[in-house]
């Protein structure tokens, strides 16, 4: 098969990138992909839109026969990581391909040699477009439903990457939520969420009276402070955490969005998004029109599950215990609402501080992503 990878640039051709899946999944046989509203992915990819490219740069490559899109990759070069963990990494993301070997192998390879040019070491992802943003590749889980800005690929994926050289870096996991809790467990998580919440004096806010714009500078050291250390993370500036969040209120289940205050200071919040992609199933184009947003209007009416996106909790309350009064807390608002089906993703496979208080209700992984290495230099 003859075809070409050429990079893109402008709204031309930001606008073929951002096409490349339409190309590539055929709803029929891939009923679980669902279609991101197009201007989304554009947000993520346009510079002059989101300030995480104030200390980053990103390239953007697609493959083509000629009549048909065969692949896109980004490669990105985030500064702010690099300074921050003082290593080498550059990065790819938003990688489609169909399931050809040798495509795959030469779009990933023109990020890489862009990656090079800037004297970077190796190529981590898929990272789209960064740590604070969809990563990693699914590669368990690719038969089930989808759940909102969680990555979605056809399993084939994985092999294409590791025919190019690529490796496993690092596993994450998405847990799906008991909502249906029998009551000898519920009722024993109860009693533990109140002896601690007791003990600390912990209280929560009800989401709905949380006042966006005035909570964010409060929340941002919060999050940064709870994933700092975490493999990968780099601290995401004010700017940016606003920016992110701004994004996510319009999909954001203020009922589940809250605050833990221990003395009336914030020591602790949760943002629970819902899942939209049973919405934008109903806009197969991606484009914004007026059937769009009347989907958009009427649909979210009746989304009742949910992915927990965002969390933060100080350091110096985590010997508390706080992480099973939490997951009670969420749990118990889901069950009282009639909500059928709750995920917390994504955890990294090794982070037990995590793990270990949703497995003790009964939750376990339903999908896992794999980021991947590769090394660009000789050793």
């Amino acid at each position: 098969m003859a075809y070409t990878v050429e990079a893109v640039e402008g709204r031309r051709g930001m606008a073929r990138f951002i096409d490349v899946p339409w190309h590539l999944f055929d709803r029929g046989r891939y009923p679980q992909w669902s279609p991101p509203l197009r201007v989304m992915t554009r947000d993520l990819i346009d510079p002059s839109r989101d300030p995480f490219y104030r200390h980053a740069d990103i390239r953007l490559f697609v493959a083509s026969d000629g009549r048909r899109l065969l692949g896109r990759v980004a490669a990105v070069e985030n500064r702010a990581h690099n300074q921050h963990h003082g290593d080498r990494v550059g990065f790819f993301g938003f990688f489609e391909c169909v399931d050809d070997p040798g495509v795959a192998r030469d779009l990933l390879g023109a990020a890489e040699g862009w990656l090079r040019e800037r004297d970077l070491e190796v190529a981590r992802g898929p990272i789209s477009p960064s740590m604070n943003h969809e990563c990693g590749l699914l590669v368990d889980g690719c038969e089930g439903e989808t759940m909102i800005l969680t990555p979605w690929n056809p399993a084939h994926y994985d092999g294409l990457l590791t025919a190019a050289g690529y490796a496993k870096a690092k596993d994450l996991l998405a847990y799906d939520l008991p909502l249906k809790i029998g009551a000898d467990v519920f009722g024993r998580t109860a009693r533990v969420a109140a002896r601690i919440s007791k003990r600390a004096g912990l209280t929560f806010n009800d989401g709905t009276s949380v006042k966006f714009a005035e909570e964010m500078p409060r929340l941002w050291p919060l999050y940064v402070e709870a994933w700092e250390g975490n493999w990968g993370f780099v601290p995401p500036s004010l700017e940016e955490f606003t920016h992110l969040a701004k994004g996510l209120k319009p999909i954001m289940d203020m009922r589940y969005c809250c605050v833990a205050k221990i003395d009336g200071e914030p020591v602790g919040f949760w943002i629970v998004v819902r899942n939209f992609n049973r919405v934008f199933k109903k806009i197969p184009s991606g484009r914004l029109g007026p059937m769009a947003l009347w989907h958009l209007l009427v649909g979210s009416r009746k989304v009742n599950e949910g992915r927990i996106i965002l969390f933060g909790l100080k350091k110096e309350v985590r010997k508390l215990g706080l992480y099973p009064v939490f997951v009670h807390e969420v749990v118990t608002r889901a069950m009282a609402d009639g909500a059928f089906r709750g995920e917390g993703s994504w955890i990294l496979e090794d982070d037990t501080d995590s793990v270990s208080p949703l497995e003790s209700i009964g939750a376990r992984p339903n999908r896992r992503w794999r980021i991947y290495d590769k090394v660009l230099v000789d050793a």
